[in-house]
C-alpha cells in the first residue's frame, strides 16, 4: 500500500467520527458534542470545530446554530454541489493513480476490482458488501494517486465518505449491473494505462450512483395521473 503522510488533528477526528457512524455506533439524528470529542482527542475544541467543517462539507453531520451538531440522514444522497465535486476529484485522482501506479500496485488495485465484480456478479451478494468492496477499490487508487489536493478533498475521510449513497444507488440487480460494468471498463483503463478514460469513469461512477438513487427515489413515489 502506497504510504501516506499523518493527516492533521481535524482530519483524524472527522475520520474517527465517520467511522462510527459507518458502524452505527452514531446514528443519524444523534448528537455529536464538541466538548466529549475535545475530551476523547486530548484537544481544545478548534480541532473539533474544524472536523465538523470537513464533515459538514461532505454532508456527515447538520450543524444547526444553538442545537449544534447532528448526524445527517444517510439515506439521503449529497446535495449536487458536493457530488460534482466529488465526481471531479474522483476522476483526477483515477488519472493521477494510473500515471503513478508501479505494476504491483497496479495488479493489486485489479485483484480489488475482480472482488467488486465479483459481488456485482453475485446476485446473493447485499448492496452493502458490494459498495464497501468498490470503497476500497477507490480509495487504494486515491492513495496510489497521493496527490496533495485530492487528499485534502477525499483522503482524510474513510472508506465510503465520498460515496456514501452508493449502498442505495444499487439497492436491484439492474443497478448493480450497471455500477458493476463501470468497475470493469476500470480495470480495463488501468491495466492500458489509458489515464484519459479512467478520469472520465470516474466522474461517471460518482455522477450514475447519484443518477440511480434519485430515479429509485422517484419510481418509489406514488403518482396518481388525471387523465380526465
Amino acid at each position: 500500500m502506497p504510504k501516506s503522510k499523518e493527516p492533521p488533528l481535524p482530519e483524524k477526528i472527522a475520520a474517527s467520527l465517520v467511522q462510527k457512524i459507518n458502524t452505527g455506533a452514531l446514528k443519524p439524528g444523534d448528537r455529536v458534542l464538541e466538548q466529549a470529542i475535545a475530551d476523547e482527542f486530548a484537544t481544545s475544541r478548534g480541532p473539533v470545530r474544524d472536523a465538523f467543517k470537513i464533515l459538514q462539507a461532505r454532508n456527515w453531520i447538520d450543524i444547526t446554530p444553538r442545537q449544534g451538531a447532528r448526524v445527517a440522514d444517510l439515506d439521503a444522497p449529497p446535495a449536487l454541489e458536493t457530488v460534482l465535486i466529488g465526481a471531479v476529484m474522483l476522476g483526477l485522482a483515477f488519472r493521477f493513480a494510473v500515471l503513478k501506479a508501479t505494476d504491483a500496485e497496479l495488479d493489486a488495485f485489479n485483484q480489488k476490482v475482480k472482488q467488486v465484480i465479483r459481488l456485482g456478479e453475485d446476485n446473493a451478494a447485499s448492496s452493502s458488501d458490494f459498495a464497501n468492496a468498490a470503497t476500497e477499490a477507490g480509495y487504494y487508487a486515491i492513495a496510489i494517486a497521493n496527490n496533495k489536493d485530492i487528499n485534502e478533498v477525499i483522503g482524510p475521510i474513510p472508506k465510503g465518505a465520498l460515496s456514501r449513497f452508493t449502498p442505495a444507488s444499487v439497492h436491484d440487480t439492474q443497478t448493480k449491473k450497471v455500477a458493476t460494468n463501470l468497475w470493469r471498463e476500470l480495470a480495463i483503463a488501468f491495466t492500458l494505462r489509458d489515464s484519459t478514460t479512467a478520469e472520465h469513469l470516474g466522474r461517471q461512477m460518482v455522477e450514475s450512483a447519484h443518477e440511480r438513487v434519485l430515479r429509485s427515489r422517484l419510481t418509489s413515489v406514488s403518482i396518481d395521473f388525471d387523465l380526465d
